[in-house]
């Protein structure tokens, strides 16, 4: 026996469902999204436009980092393909500075091989006495 077809049924998906999926709301804006345009973070839908804010804003202002969802630090490789490369980048870039406590950051103004301008190095202790 042959089912009949129902207008606005195609592929037994409602007619107002996207071809990739219900449409998820994201907790942070409200936009809607999909399962591939949308995470799970600490148990909530969010869009890969507010994670990458998030992380975003984790580089331009310290306070705000690490990017933080409900009082759990968010791991940039748990969102990789959320976020695009160069911010991926950026943010790793900053980490590295900001994993450094501010009284032991040390900035190096000239170019070497290894360091670029202005890059953070971990403050060295002075040698000993012994060792001079």
């Amino acid at each position: 026996m042959s089912h009949p077809t129902t207008k606005g049924m195609a592929d037994n998906k409602p007619a107002n469902e996207p071809a990739n999926g219900p449409a998820i709301e994201c907790s942070v804006c409200g936009d809607e999204g999909t399962k591939s345009t949308t995470a799970i973070v600490c148990g909530d839908s969010v869009c890969h436009s507010c994670i990458t804010e998030m992380f975003t804003l984790a580089t331009e202002d310290e306070s705000n980092y690490p990017p933080q969802w409900a009082s759990h630090k968010l791991d940039i490789a748990d969102f990789l393909d959320a976020i695009p490369v160069p911010v991926q980048h950026q943010f790793r870039t900053k980490s590295k500075e900001w994993e450094v406590k501010p009284v032991d950051r040390m900035y190096c103004q000239v170019k070497t091989a290894s360091e670029l301008p202005g890059e953070v190095q971990p403050r060295r202790a002075a040698p000993s006495p012994a060792s001079v």
